[in-house]
């Protein structure tokens, strides 16, 4: 029933944006820009597609790490499962992925470490990759995400830190906060599995290739729409927005994350109805269609395993 509930409340929230999207289309007068949208669309999901894989080839090796031998085909549906709550505060909606990786034989607690360790890689990719448009802020980005890893390392080298603080909520009868913290505690203490050099390696260049597949798609699509860009910037422009759309506190960045990505191509001359095409796309094509995957796969593994 909860996951009903929960799946019925997702659907909304994307029917409400798309909605939103009809009504600005409406007022705007962009009907015409959308249509240029249209034919390119494919090309744009065709990469997203790639990412989602690659992403998962990382999840999947990561498992196989750890002796979980998951098959690809119910492994890949069941990480799809995760990407029906994207848009849920700090991504934790993608532990879902629990439910229908029981099945498959693996763990819990392997589920929360590796949806932690993905986070904290991709977060350092997306930094490494937006610093190119941020030239000035690139060593400042770089120490973030040292920062970030050396914390990290912190916490998984001493995990008991995580547990002092869970107990200093309960004391304070705060169970909601205890409970997400254990999560972490769990989470972080089997993170150690993975911090040798080959699974660094192998993840951080999956990640990298994940990351790089979307940018591209937005390059791709600056050209199909005429907008004039450096190379590198255009590559940045993407990742950047995501982190902009995160920093906002913003469930999946919605709304934050189009407005950067607007600001940017405005601050390079683009006209404003194309740089909101050039957005709306961007984001069709990757966070609502992982979205959509999402829920065709939670309905597929709802009925295999009921």
């Amino acid at each position: 029933m909860k996951i009903r509930f929960s799946v019925i409340s997702f659907g909304l929230i994307t029917l409400l944006y798309f909605l939103a999207l009809i009504w600005v289309e409406s007022k705007t007068g962009l009907r015409v820009q959308f249509v240029m949208l249209y034919d390119f669309l494919p090309i744009l999901i065709g990469f997203s597609i790639i990412s989602f894989l690659l992403r998962y080839f990382r999840w999947h090796w990561l498992l196989y790490r750890v002796n979980y031998s998951v098959s690809f085909k119910w492994g890949f549906i069941a990480y799809l499962t995760g990407f029906a709550f994207t848009v849920s505060p700090g991504k934790l909606g993608e532990l879902i992925r629990i439910r229908y990786f029981k099945p498959l034989g693996v763990a819990h607690h392997q589920i929360i470490s590796a949806f932690i360790f993905e986070r904290v890689l991709d977060l350092v990719v997306v930094l490494f990759i937006s610093s190119l448009v941020v030239v000035s802020f690139g060593i400042l980005s770089y120490v973030f995400a040292l920062v970030v890893i050396a914390l990290i390392l912190l916490l998984v080298l001493n995990p008991r830190m995580i547990e002092h603080v869970a107990i200093y909520y309960d004391k304070r009868q705060w169970k909601t906060t205890s409970r997400f913290v254990r999560i972490v505690h769990q989470g972080l203490k089997n993170i150690k599995n993975w911090m040798n050099p080959l699974d660094m390696a192998v993840s951080l260049a999956l990640g990298f290739l994940a990351w790089t597949a979307l940018s591209i798609a937005f390059v791709l699509l600056l050209i199909y729409l005429d907008i004039t860009i450096p190379i590198f910037t255009a590559i940045s422009i993407y990742p950047l927005s995501m982190l902009s759309g995160a920093a906002s506190m913003i469930p999946g960045g919605v709304g934050s994350t189009e407005a950067t990505t607007v600001a940017i191509l405005l601050f390079y001359k683009a006209p404003l109805t194309i740089a909101v095409v050039a957005a709306i796309g961007i984001r069709i094509s990757t966070l609502w269609l992982s979205v959509f995957l999402g829920l065709v796969s939670i309905w597929i593994m709802e009925r295999r395993i009921n």
